[in-house]
């Protein structure tokens, strides 16, 4: 009995252990994946080439994600991609894949928000409800809505 207990102790610590290094990785990634979006928002190629190379890093010590293989593909894109639309379409599978992340996780920080454009049928995240459009930048910096919220 007295080693059941000792054993459900030491799995219920290991797990909780888990759990927040999970959150600590959702919380990297999302820091470095809002780095990228706000690149793009610029209309800055190098600086999202930049961002999403250190997403890459973060990435590859990553050990418990499920989407980790299609993050990296999606990640990867971005940083080998050196035209501004190219990178703004690599961008948003990205996008798609990172709410995901989110949506699973527990303990964020801030609220999280899902927004859309209609001209580019695409979704990106942001910490902010208000639309600074990553796929037109200047353009149509206001172009989109939000979709959905993840509250912290």
């Amino acid at each position: 009995m007295k080693i059941l207990l000792i054993f459900l102790a030491a799995l219920l610590v290991s797990g909780a252990a888990f759990s927040q290094n999970q959150e600590a990785s959702a919380s990297a990634l999302l820091k470095n994946y809002l780095d990228i979006k706000d690149a793009l928002v610029k209309s800055d190629s190098k600086q999202a080439a930049v961002y999403a190379s250190e997403m890459q890093a973060t990435l590859e010590k990553e050990t418990s994600l499920n989407e980790k293989e299609a993050l990296l593909q999606a990640v990867q894109q971005v940083t080998k991609e050196k035209n501004i639309e190219k990178q703004r379409t690599a961008f948003m599978n990205l996008s798609t894949l990172m709410w995901n992340v989110v949506e699973s996780s527990e303990g964020l920080t801030q609220d999280v928000y899902y927004q859309y454009c209609p001209m580019k049928k695409a979704y990106w995240l942001s910490t902010e409800k208000a639309i600074k459009n990553p796929y037109y930048g200047s353009k149509m910096l206001t172009c989109g809505s939000v979709e959905a919220t993840k509250k912290k």
